[in-house]
């Protein structure tokens, strides 16, 4: 057996499942855990928020959270994870009940499912993602922010709640300083790459045109793209370049050399 799909049903304090009005009220299931274990015995566990359609994995901000068993400061959180699973997947908890589904939905799933997985058309459901080009437009509370930044001399730290659009704010910025610059280098570092790649979509998204360089581990160029792009600045060939890179690069010390000799030498 390849794939076993249980349903969870949320209960109230007695054991009774709620209606979907009052699910609706208390809140879904929404646990997004895995585990994988190999031959070997190691295990890697992640837990997240995406949503398994395309534009959770193409435009939302998501995030994915993975603990490795042989990392001995990882084990707590992979032990927390298969704990979690666990519970859920035999049942134990008090308020989810966790049940097979019924035999007739297993067979029709096993009748829909296309014998070649080449016939799978996932292309179809990228158009709704693709076709959304609009011009992004701030709210209030992201208009105020960047004026806000603006009157504070284009200095400040944003601190704003999960999901309320810091990254638009920021770029609501970006557009601010460079109808003030003539010339221009802006730096954006990120924790993880893959957020390096989600910068550069919602730069694209909010409708910046400044050429920009990926200089990180991804980019086996890096150092020479971005002492290219530093000089072309310095000597007038290009006015804007926005350089996307992680900490850990934005923090080496080839990185700082790079934008100090360029700097200094023009």
């Amino acid at each position: 057996m390849r794939l076993v799909i249980k349903v969870a049903i949320i209960c109230d304090e007695h054991g009774n499942p709620l209606s979907y009005e009052e699910g609706e009220k208390s809140g879904i299931f929404h646990q997004k855990v895995g585990i994988l274990r190999d031959a070997e015995g190691n295990i890697v566990t992640f837990s997240g928020s995406i949503n398994e359609f395309a534009a959770g994995w193409l435009g939302n901000i998501e995030e994915f959270k993975v603990f490795r068993s042989w990392d001995p400061s990882e084990q707590e959180y992979v032990e927390a994870d298969i704990l979690k699973f666990d519970t859920f997947w035999n049942n134990l908890s008090e308020r989810v009940k966790v049940m097979k589904i019924p035999e007739a939905v297993e067979k029709k799933l096993i009748e829909l499912a296309p014998k070649d997985i080449e016939k799978l058309d996932l292309e179809k459901w990228y158009p709704k993602v693709s076709r959304r080009r609009d011009k992004i437009m701030l709210f209030e509370h992201q208009k105020e922010a960047v004026e806000s930044w603006v009157k504070n001399g284009m200095r400040g730290i944003f601190e704003m709640a999960t999901g309320t659009g810091k990254t638009f704010a920021a770029l609501g910025c970006l557009a601010r300083t460079s109808e003030a610059h003539k010339k221009l280098a802006v730096i954006i570092t990120c924790p993880y790459q893959h957020l390096v790649q989600q910068w550069m979509r919602e730069i694209g998204k909010f409708g910046i045109t400044i050429d920009y360089i990926v200089a990180d581990s991804s980019n086996h160029s890096w150092k020479d793209d971005l002492a290219d792009s530093l000089v072309d600045i310095s000597v007038g060939y290009k006015d804007r370049i926005i350089i996307l890179t992680t900490h850990r690069t934005f923090s080496s010390d080839n990185f700082i050399s790079i934008v100090k000799k360029t700097l200094i030498s023009y």
